[in-house]
């Protein structure tokens, strides 16, 4: 971790921002100089602060309809969440199942192959006694397709593993 005191927060502390332009200056005075503030009367605050008899039924009262909202509203959510939460039996006994998933419905967009890696295993001996070049292939074919009436898609990863023998008499 770094010091607390290090040398950049230092350098840091001492920027301080530039002063602004006199034109500005000027032009933030002149707005400010040409609005009139009209008061009427000036109360001290303790005034504005004091809160007489007449004051009270009325906060008595605004406490009593933020209660009633909070009420009215839970009442919403609860009644809202009965209802929409899951459809009545009869509704159930008498639903349409869904279509069945029918892959006619579905037209291929694209495949793909990718060669991930290979391994090169040497010359090897087949059952016969002929020497061949071994070599492993590791890859990994893609296929896609799409629903043109949903718009929807299905990807299908498949990883693939050849092993390729080469006679030596054709190398």
């Amino acid at each position: 971790m770094n010091p607390p005191d290090s040398e950049i927060e230092d350098l840091l502390r001492a920027l301080r921002p530039r002063p602004p332009r006199a034109e500005l200056e000027e032009s933030i005075g002149a707005q400010i100089a040409a609005r009139t503030i009209a008061v009427a009367e000036r109360l001290p605050a303790a005034a504005v602060l004091r809160r007489g008899p007449a004051a009270a039924p009325a906060r008595w009262w605004q406490g009593w309809g933020w209660a009633f909202a909070g009420a009215v509203t839970a009442a919403v959510i609860i009644v809202g969440a009965e209802h929409f939460s899951s459809p009545p039996a009869a509704a159930l006994a008498t639903a349409v199942p869904a279509e069945p998933f029918v892959t006619e419905q579905l037209e291929h967009v694209d495949s793909t192959a990718e060669i991930v890696a290979t391994e090169d295993e040497g010359l090897v001996l087949t059952d016969n006694a002929e020497p061949v070049h071994r070599v492993r292939f590791t890859s990994y074919e893609r296929h896609i397709w799409t629903n043109p009436a949903t718009g929807a898609l299905m990807e299908y990863t498949v990883p693939r593993e050849d092993i390729r023998l080469t006679p030596i008499a054709l190398q």
